[in-house]
């Protein structure tokens, strides 16, 4: 768990919103959300006062391990007199605090240089799912779309999962006679050349909605508000195609690639919000669409 993701989970499991931590910090709310987002990193001064505010030491805050929340647990209990005061830093936290700078600059370069990729579309896909993210961690813009707290709620089931890397990656494709069967239209032969590409890519872009349309009316609406979309130009990219991608500890995600004119394609991005199945398998991603002939590689 990143930087970022563990400030997020610490800030929601003490039921502090961002404005809430910004005004203790002494930042702005949009500081807080790009902290969350790893679109900017605390100077040391505020990783010291965040480690106090959440009462964790260094080592926890920037390390975001597994070992984390028993750790909170056990302060909770332990009367405040006898804790650790944050105040005094150990030779170990001088050191995290030292090559937090130096990691974050290390891995941002590994990630650039080796991060597995099938090609554009696999980095757009990431692109789409960070504004995705952003969204459902973006307290105001949740606001504005909803005042529903079971939406909310499911909003904020989606945000606190880690989205860091993804465990694996799967391209989906459908041949235009498989998806006409498959939405039993009859028109075909009648239909301009432009009104049938037009209505496969809404068919396509709709096959996850309907996956989805199985699970709570709350979690649907809360895909929706999340749901983001990029647009790009690749002229290399002739077809259309899914990819979905699936984490250890977060919704998966599905990004539509839909092929338009000159080159110009649209990535479309929502979480799955359906739960039966455990998305671990080309199998399971075949099973997202039951009735439909789909071919499903591994790209990653």
């Amino acid at each position: 768990m990143n930087l970022g993701e563990t400030i997020y989970r610490l800030r929601t499991e003490k039921n502090l919103s961002q404005e809430d931590l910004a005004e203790r910090l002494d930042v702005s709310r949009q500081s807080i959300s790009k902290w969350e987002n790893n679109n900017a990193i605390p100077d040391l001064e505020k990783i010291i006062k965040l480690s106090e505010i959440f009462e964790v030491s260094l080592d926890l805050l920037v390390k975001g391990n597994t070992e984390q929340q028993s750790e909170i647990s056990i302060q909770g209990n332990v009367p405040k007199s006898k804790r650790r005061s944050n105040k005094f830093i150990s030779s170990r936290d001088v050191i995290v605090l030292i090559t937090i700078p130096v990691l974050a600059i290390l891995i941002l370069l590994v990630q650039k240089l080796f991060t597995p990729t099938s090609g554009e579309l696999y980095q757009k896909g990431l692109d789409v799912i960070s504004l995705m993210v952003e969204a459902a961690r973006c307290e105001s813009y949740v606001e504005l779309n909803t005042g529903d707290s079971a939406i909310r709620e499911a909003i904020q089931d989606i945000g606190a999962g880690n989205y860091a890397s993804p465990k694996a990656v799967y391209a989906v494709t459908v041949d235009d006679e498989s998806l006409w069967k498959y939405a039993e239209w009859k028109d075909y032969d009648i239909s301009s050349d432009e009104f049938r590409k037009n209505t496969r890519d809404k068919i396509l872009k709709s096959l996850i909605t309907q996956l989805n349309s199985a699970s709570t009316v709350e979690r649907i609406v809360a895909g929706t508000i999340c749901s983001e979309e990029i647009s790009f130009v690749n002229e290399n990219i002739k077809n259309n195609v899914i990819y979905i991608y699936t984490y250890e500890s977060a919704m998966p995600v599905s990004v539509a690639f839909i092929v338009g004119e000159a080159g110009a394609i649209s990535a479309k991005g929502n979480f799955i919000m359906y739960d039966e199945i455990t998305y671990s398998s080309v199998e399971d991603i075949k099973a997202c669409f039951d009735g439909l002939y789909v071919k499903v590689e591994q790209v990653q």
